[in-house]
């Protein structure tokens, strides 16, 4: 398996914090966006936590036998917990969380993990398709059918999510898997791109064939234009060989 990937993070036109945090770990085959929340700057702290502890434990697990979906999923409650633990130690951190999406490659397959709306996207044979489900209120009244999927982006609810990373002691997580394919596109990405750039501009921009860095960086461009309301951070990763 061959991958070529990019990772950006903007800061958005309105916010004066950057409380997103990506990571890429080559040789892990491991790729996660975090959007934090939290007052005084707590986002960004649990942010950072989540991505620095799941690639830890990730990294020192792997070393030995592993089911790939086990894995991820004690990553995730292991900086779970660590996070809800330093959210009681200072007052200052009281309630901070973060959203987590993952991928992992492993052998012939992709996981996703999922806590909050952070998504993650296939881009195969010119088609979009989101891979997981926000875990938000908007969302869930979508399900329902109480709103349309084009309204979702326009509610007043939009910025309420019913799951984080941190803010519970414990976590419910969804995982993904499937088989990837060559020139496979995913992408990763925080809520501050999809709220201002639609599925099908993302397609239109994906569609282009351009490097990544130049796709990311369109993408991130796109959603400053439309109003860069919130911090914008994404990761692109192709499959260049199986």
């Amino acid at each position: 398996m061959e991958l070529e990937y990019y990772g950006i993070k903007d800061i958005g036109k309105k916010r004066e914090n950057q409380e997103d945090n990506i990571l890429i770990n080559k040789n892990l085959n491991l790729f996660i966006v975090a959007d934090g929340m939290g007052g005084h700057n707590a986002g960004e702290v649990a942010s950072k936590m989540a991505v620095t502890l799941i690639e830890k434990y990730i990294k020192m697990n792997s070393i030995k036998k592993f089911i790939p979906e086990n894995l991820i999923e004690n990553g995730i409650i292991s900086a779970n917990r660590e996070i809800y633990k330093a959210s009681l130690q200072n007052s200052n951190r009281k309630g901070m969380g973060t959203t987590v999406i993952l991928l992992f490659f492993y052998k012939d397959k992709y996981y996703i993990a999922n806590v909050g709306d952070s998504r993650a996207y296939l881009f195969r044979y010119n088609t979009l398709i989101q891979l997981s489900e926000d875990h938000s209120l908007v969302y869930e009244q979508y399900k329902m059918g109480l709103i349309k999927r084009e309204d979702m982006e326009k509610s007043p609810y939009k910025n309420i999510i019913t799951r984080a990373v941190g803010i519970n002691p414990n976590v419910k997580i969804d995982i993904y898997k499937n088989e990837f394919e060559k020139d496979d596109i995913f992408l990763l990405c925080s809520d501050g791109l999809y709220n201002e750039v639609s599925d099908s501009e993302i397609k239109s921009i994906l569609k282009n064939n351009f490097p990544l860095q130049t796709l990311g960086k369109q993408l991130i461009e796109r959603a400053n234009n439309k109003g860069g309301n919130d911090n914008i951070s994404l990761i692109l990763i192709k499959v260049l060989k199986e």
